[in-house]
């Protein structure tokens, strides 16, 4: 098989050559941040680690302490807005990524220098010219633009690989459909449940991608918790290999892509591999922080080797993923990288249209209104494939709202819960629902049984 390098000098490394320049990025990283970054200066010190005694990955492991979100949170609230992690000047910033913030412990803050940005538009790139995106060429990505790290993260991309982007998020699913075909579109990137909604609006025009969309080289999406038969199904109407990306706001773009064979390849799956060169990943018991053998699951925790600003060191993602050994795949990579399909949350963090959505955060907006008695979420995906998170309300006998009363609240928690989810959820009104005697259970993901309804 054709290999198509974005990086050629570090993807055709071997795996002893990979890890020696890896630990030396690593040693410079740690140097320059306990002589310039106070958070993790004064949190290794305090820990009694001295960095300058790494001799490499494993013991950095061992002796380095892990760091966590609440961790970050803390720091920021304690010195606004980015905290003492940032670690440059504020004049060397030229953009800033955050998070979603719907986790209801608070939004993390990364500042971004030119260098910064660089590698932010390196991780796309990555996963993009592997799918077969060329220069020149027009790509349809849908994230928002907005302060979130995958939109942002696409500019960049776009710009390193000169080719031209169709920014398709909010726009019609007919519409984006025909400019795949009208302007000879190479490769789109979207979430798994947009494919579907994507194939809907094809097959209802009469389009088919074979033969209507003959430039489309590859997909590429995010196979973060749904179904891993949602592959067979996308891959089989788009006739093009799909490709997956792993990314995340720590990282500031996508840390982790598919190689050339894709995701699956009618007989197997395919490692997405780590970029190594830009990022030091382990993957860990959850419980004893002691890493996992090949093809076990564990926790991914992520150290860029590269950032200016805002870095992180040993950030636990509270991401579960299995890990797969770089000579897992044979591609030739030196990269370790986790099985595609199989990553999910450790927390109860629910995944819809593409936005993390906490169950804490909705719980906040909901009862801030003392007339609501309880709630219940659902997470449906319906024969379309598209997905909606449905709320059922119920509110107090003694609260005396009216019937136009209660159609108002009803109104105002839409949009309530849209500001702490960034999702616009349905919300109707019930009359009543029980109370939890223990440890309350609200929400239901339902999209396993709405996929067995899906026909093509």
């Amino acid at each position: 098989m054709e290999r198509r390098y974005r990086d050629p000098e570090w993807e055709t490394l071997d795996r002893e050559q990979l890890r020696k320049g890896q630990f030396e990025l690593l040693q410079t990283q740690l140097t320059r941040l306990a002589a310039t970054n106070p958070f993790f200066a004064d949190r290794w010190r305090e820990a009694g680690v001295d960095v300058a005694k790494v001799t490499d990955q494993d013991e950095f492991a061992r002796m380095v302490p892990m760091i966590s979100k609440q961790d970050l949170i803390a720091d920021q609230e304690a010195a606004p807005p980015f905290g003492t992690r940032l670690g440059v000047d504020r004049s060397e910033l030229n953009g800033l990524m955050m998070t979603s913030g719907t986790t209801g412990i608070g939004q993390e803050m990364y500042g971004l220098t030119a260098q910064d940005q660089i590698v932010a538009g390196e991780g796309f790139a990555h996963a993009w010219t592997i799918a077969g995106v060329q220069p020149g060429d027009v790509i349809i990505v849908t994230p928002p633009v907005n302060f979130l790290s995958a939109g942002l993260a696409c500019v960049q991309s776009a710009h390193r690989m000169q080719v031209t982007p169709i920014y398709g998020f909010g726009v019609d699913k007919t519409r984006l459909v025909e400019l795949i075909g009208k302007l000879g579109v190479s490769m789109v990137y979207a979430p798994p449940n947009l494919f579907l909604q994507l194939q809907e609006a094809a097959k209802e025009m009469g389009f088919d991608p074979r033969t209507d969309a003959p430039a489309l080289r590859g997909l590429t999406t995010s196979l973060i918790m749904p179904p891993f038969s949602l592959v067979y199904d996308i891959q089989d109407f788009w006739g093009v290999p799909l490709y997956d990306i792993y990314g995340s706001t720590q990282a500031s773009s996508g840390a982790a892509v598919s190689c050339e064979h894709g995701v699956w390849d009618g007989e197997r799956r395919y490692p997405t591999h780590f970029l190594e060169q830009h990022w030091l990943f382990e993957v860990v018991d959850p419980e004893t922080g002691i890493p996992v053998s090949p093809g076990e699951e564990g926790e991914l925790v992520v150290t860029s080797l590269r950032r200016q600003a805002s870095p992180v060191v040993r950030f636990r993602m509270r991401d579960r993923v299995v890990h797969a050994p770089w000579d897992s795949c044979p591609c030739g990579r030196p990269f370790d990288g986790m099985v595609p399909g199989e990553t999910s949350r450790y927390d109860d963090m629910l995944k819809i249209k593409g936005m993390n959505v906490w169950p804490a955060a909705v719980d906040t907006a909901v009862f801030e209104h003392r007339e609501v008695e309880e709630y219940r979420g659902r997470v449906v995906l319906h024969e379309n494939g598209r997905e909606d998170m449905l709320i059922t309300v119920s509110f107090k006998d003694d609260a005396g709202l009216s019937a136009d009363e209660r159609a108002n609240l009803v109104g105002v928690l839409v949009k309530d819960v849209k500001q702490a989810t960034n999702v616009t959820p349905k919300v109707v009104e019930v009359d009543h629902l029980d109370a939890f005697d223990f440890k309350p259970q609200r929400w239901t993901d339902e999209r396993k049984q709405g996929l067995q309804k899906i026909t093509w």
